[in-house]
């Protein structure tokens, strides 16, 4: 097994010789990331428990965590520190040299919440909650300041006053609705507008809706979204949305015209667009060339034809 010298002088292990790892490991897998981090002592890698923490958390999750991980080790080889397991001074030193090269107070956040959870997945002293890392924290929020960046909300009619009595203004969900065409395309993107703004839903958490998550409602023109799973309910104990009856209009139209009556409700449309063309005259067959016999097809005449567009709705 490779291994690595520590700041104070000999060779030791990234992992113990009794920890039993697999020949061959996948690059995604999270055991070998650990097995690969400079380390300062024998560490005992849980592959149990690094198995339990994969399964129950997303795969966005852990590719995130990875990526901090390996972005930590990478920094501590530079500059000589001993990454597993980390110290108090170590850790708040990483995070000085990402604030300098422009990483806001929130990623810093993320970056030691990853240092700690391979601490915890290791049953290592976790670093994170010393005083100087929560110290030099505080520093940088105080010279960048923690507040985020947020998008401004978009609203059915923008920024009024009066929903009900005021026109609309500006940009707003009831121009974007307005805008969508009649075609296949049209009808499918003002029924996925009027669903995103009824449901608050996340891209990815839209194209997973389907007919059968579709129930009636009380108001016999409005429907109950069934949400099975979605980005903040990871033990999937799933939720309830309104959909409104301009959304249950919407989804009626683009069903009925894309064929729709089960599965993936929001599905990809391919558009072919032909130009038109002129009528073509045929040719006497004495004008036709030496070179041009072989093709008579020539001598012909062509009807003219419009142009046209085909659509292809997709099975997801």
């Amino acid at each position: 097994m490779s291994t690595e010298t520590a700041r104070e002088g000999p060779e030791i292990p990234v992992a113990p010789p009794e920890a039993v790892l697999p020949a061959v490991r996948a690059p995604a897998d999270l055991a070998w990331t650990i097995v690969q981090m400079r380390a300062g002592e024998r560490i005992t890698v849980n592959e149990g428990l690094i198995a339990a923490y994969q399964a129950a958390s997303s795969p966005h999750s852990i590719r995130a965590l990875k990526s901090d991980v390996e972005a930590f080790d990478a920094w501590c080889r530079r500059n000589n520190r001993i990454a597993l397991p980390a110290t108090a001074e170590t850790v708040a030193d990483y995070l000085d040299s990402r604030a300098g090269k422009g990483s806001r107070p929130a990623s810093l956040s993320r970056y030691k919440a990853s240092i700690a959870k391979i601490h915890q997945l290791l049953e290592l002293k976790d670093p994170t909650p010393a005083p100087l890392v929560k110290l030099r924290l505080q520093a940088v929020r105080r010279e960048k300041g923690a507040a985020q960046k947020q998008a401004r909300p978009l609203r059915f009619k923008g920024p009024v006053r009066d929903v009900e009595r005021d026109k609309a203004r500006g940009l707003n969900v009831r121009a974007l609705l307005e805008s969508c065409g009649n075609d296949l395309p049209g009808l499918r993107d003002r029924a996925l507008l009027s669903a995103a703004y009824d449901t608050g839903l996340r891209a990815s958490e839209l194209v997973a809706v389907a007919i059968e998550h579709i129930e009636e409602a009380i108001d016999p023109e409005a429907r109950l979204l069934q949400i099975l799973r979605s980005k903040g309910d990871q033990d999937g104990e799933g939720a309830t949305a309104y959909l409104s009856p301009r959304t249950v209009s919407a989804i009626a139209a683009w069903t009925e015209a894309a064929g729709i009556t089960a599965g993936p409700l929001f599905r990809r449309v391919q558009v072919r667009r032909y130009k038109a063309r002129a009528a073509v005259r045929g040719r006497p067959i004495d004008s036709i060339s030496g070179r041009e016999t072989w093709d008579l097809r020539k001598t012909l005449s062509k009807p003219a034809v419009k142009a046209r567009v085909e659509y292809d709705i997709g099975t997801v």
